[in-house]
């Protein structure tokens, strides 16, 4: 089995893609927690360099922490840059 996430067509029940374009699942992992998982890291990908265009080396700040899996991965595609994972603090009254 395999996966991919294409730009266009993903809810489509069949796709005709390149093979340099699909991932082997490994065996033992569900087939929506292998594509939950790399959609997580593309949305953080996308997060960091296309929308906030950061640089390595830059200081950024992730608003809420490691919460969920497109903050855990944040961190982690940021971890040798410099990170400053923060809480947003709501007053109360």
């Amino acid at each position: 089995m395999v996966a991919a996430l294409p730009i266009v067509g993903g809810y489509a029940e069949y796709m005709c893609l390149p093979s340099d374009e699909l991932v082997p699942i490994p065996p033992g992992l569900d087939h929506a927690e292998a594509v939950s998982l790399v959609l997580n890291y593309i949305t953080a990908y996308q997060m960091i360099y296309r929308c906030a265009h950061t640089k390595l080396g830059e200081i950024i700040l992730i608003n809420g922490g490691a919460a969920g899996g497109v903050g855990t991965a944040l961190l982690q595609l940021r971890k040798l840059a410099n990170v400053i994972a923060g809480l947003r603090i709501v007053k109360s009254t």
